[in-house]
């Protein structure tokens, strides 16, 4: 039988009375306690006796973690500890699979009769085009939710900021789909047409509408149904993200209801209650929640919003107890080092330490692939696309990836109008050229993030002697190493499509540009997958769901063979639980452990950031 459940402090039920729409999005920079805030308002409204869903985006997923039993992520799973509750982590893979069992034959037909491509070459082009769909995926569920009315509230935990933004786009993405799709069935209708002068409909036709309307339903749930609420914490770091979220959605025309600030000082001032918003952040109602650690379970998370019991404070002093001067020079002497873990460990501010310590004696280039990169705010100045000069021999540049996948897609329409144009063909054939024009509207999703990596390593400022990466939080990260691989087999099958076209149209500089890229693709392959050259430095904290999301990704990256050249434990201090927060290594695999201090606030600057490397430690 249940525990009767706590009501609400009286003052989250002054929040929870403002958050009103059917869908509740909490989103926010990674590590500042989405998850937890998520589920904790999912728990709140199911005991107000409301039939709740909460539905996690984040291919890293922690409600299994929080809740304290196995989440399922093809359908909603009761949650053991309280009423009306469900939950789902989403897992896009599968539900893409089913989807794409659903339509594959549909869409098949539609591309074989709208293009020269035989079976086979369909087969090929479609195997390919549509892996790595975590955004859309959870855009086509969230539109799916929409439309079911089983469920009072859907409170949806989103992926950290970059992502977040993507998958509110990707009433964008779907568009280009349709726009690809519907290329297509004009000319297989125009060519039905001369051969029996009759409009025939094809089965791919009703796939089409089906994904407008899904396209409808996501926009709808998102700018008609929903209340935005964005999580935030004291920092600059994660001030300035939350102020560029905040008004990046303002701009999509998704205005934020609430700011939510998980405040340490307010666990000595008692409740959950609106006040100042942080310096820098828009002006949107903040309230101010006491920071409680370690919130799971139903009857943790109830106490979400409450005031923190006094407890006698630890000193937190530093755990010094060797050099790391041996495992840094280790992970200097590679070409490639990425900084990898959970959204909030703190993986920015690592892997600017560890540039900033080496630079010098080796050329090093800084990389951020999140795509709301903190390297600016971390150090104190502006980081763009383009290569700044941050120190002697240390350089930095923020991904872009949308630009270099535009530049790529430009130059291939430059190249279709040109052919065109030469062969007198841009007036009478546009049919063919509507399709050939879509061809990269259908591009698997990710590889944006492919596409920019590539032109890092291939241009003439690239060349660095070391590639320090800062990733996206865990599961985008998992999914960029995956993405080579998906690229070169999604590039193969454009270049058999251009070789039906070729003798039409002689598209054969575009070919040797995707020649190129593919050849690049194979010396990125090996260049990840050589223990010689790349490394992975995992970045973790001594709390349970990054401890837990840690071992998730030592386990994946040492099935997949590669590399952790190290693990960071930030934040770390001697203190009486000393043991309890030791990082649990279940065998021997030779990961060298880091700690790296905790500094209040957190180190920001070159002189900041040097002094913060150079107080690492090692056991």
């Amino acid at each position: 039988m249940r525990a009767q459940a706590p009501r609400e402090t009286p003052d989250s039920g002054v929040l929870l009375d403002a958050l009103s729409s059917r869908f509740l999005f909490v989103t926010g920079k990674g590590g500042v306690g989405k998850s937890t805030t998520a589920a904790a308002l999912a728990v709140h409204l199911s005991d107000r006796g409301l039939r709740t869903h909460l539905l996690s985006t984040d291919p890293a997923h922690s409600l299994g973690d929080l809740f304290g039993q196995r989440i399922g992520g093809d359908s909603p799973t009761p949650v053991a500890c309280t009423t009306s509750l469900t939950a789902e982590e989403l897992d896009a893979a599968a539900h893409a699979e089913r989807w794409f069992a659903d339509v594959r034959e549909a869409v098949a037909e539609l591309v074989d009769r709208g293009t020269y491509l035989d079976r086979e070459d369909v087969a090929l082009f479609l195997d390919h085009s549509l892996p790595g769909m975590d955004e859309v995926m959870a855009a086509l569920r969230i539109a799916a939710l929409g439309a079911d009315h089983t469920c009072d509230r859907i409170v949806v935990d989103t992926a950290p900021t970059g992502h977040t933004l993507r998958m509110l786009r990707c009433g964008d993405t779907l568009q280009g789909w349709l726009t690809a799709l519907d290329a297509m069935a004009g000319k297989a209708a125009a060519v039905g047409l001369a051969l029996t002068g009759r409009r025939v409909r094809l089965a791919g036709e009703r796939v089409m509408a089906d994904l407008a309307a899904d396209v409808r339903r996501f926009e709808d749930a998102i700018r008609t149904r929903s209340d935005f609420l964005v999580v935030t914490r004291e920092g600059s770091v994660v001030s300035a993200e939350t102020a560029r979220l905040v008004n990046e959605l303002g701009a999509r025309g998704l205005p934020v209801r609430a700011l939510i600030s998980i405040d340490g000082e307010a666990a000595r001032n008692g409740d959950l209650a609106e006040g100042e918003r942080p310096t820098g952040e828009p002006a949107v109602p903040t309230f101010t929640v006491p920071f409680h650690p370690d919130l799971v379970g139903c009857d943790g998370l109830r106490r979400w919003g409450a005031p923190v019991e006094e407890e006698d404070e630890e000193d937190a002093v530093p755990g010094a107890v060797g050099s790391c001067a041996s495992t840094v020079d280790a992970l200097a002497a590679r070409e490639i080092v990425f900084f990898a873990g959970k959204g909030g460990v703190g993986k920015s501010t690592c892997a600017a330490g560890f540039a900033l310590s080496v630079a010098g004696r080796r050329d090093v280039l800084l990389i951020s692939l999140d795509p709301a990169g903190s390297l600016g705010d971390v150090f104190g100045r502006k980081v763009g696309p383009d290569v700044v000069q941050i120190a002697p021999g240390l350089h930095a540049r923020q991904l872009d990836a949308d630009r270099a996948l535009a530049v790529f897609r430009e130059r291939y329409h430059e190249r279709l109008r040109d052919a065109f144009q030469r062969l007198g063909l841009h007036g009478s054939v546009p049919l063919d050229r509507r399709v050939l024009e879509s061809l990269l509207d259908v591009a698997p999703p990710g590889l944006d993030e492919v596409f920019a990596l590539d032109s890092i390593l291939d241009a003439p400022e690239g060349h660095h002697d070391l590639l320090v990466l800062d990733t996206a939080p865990t599961g985008h990260f998992l999914r960029l190493l995956e993405m080579p691989a998906t690229a070169l087999s999604w590039t193969r099958s454009v270049l058999r499509i251009l070789l039906r076209y070729r003798a039409v149209l002689g598209l054969d500089d575009f070919a040797s540009d995707l020649l190129r890229f593919a050849k690049r693709l194979r010396a990125l392959m090996e260049r990840l997958a050589d223990r010689a050259r790349t490394a992975v430095v995992i970045v973790t904290l001594g709390a349970t769901l990054p401890r837990l999301e840690t071992a998730r990704l030592l386990s994946t990256l040492e099935t997949a063979g590669t590399t952790v050249g190290a693990m960071i434990e930030n934040r770390w201090f001697r203190s009486a639980d000393d043991a309890a927060r030791r990082w649990p290594v279940s065998r021997d695999d030779g990961v060298r452990t880091i700690r790296a201090p905790l500094v209040t606030p957190p180190p920001v600057g070159t002189d900041a950031l040097l002094a913060f490397a150079g107080a690492w430690a090692c056991p």
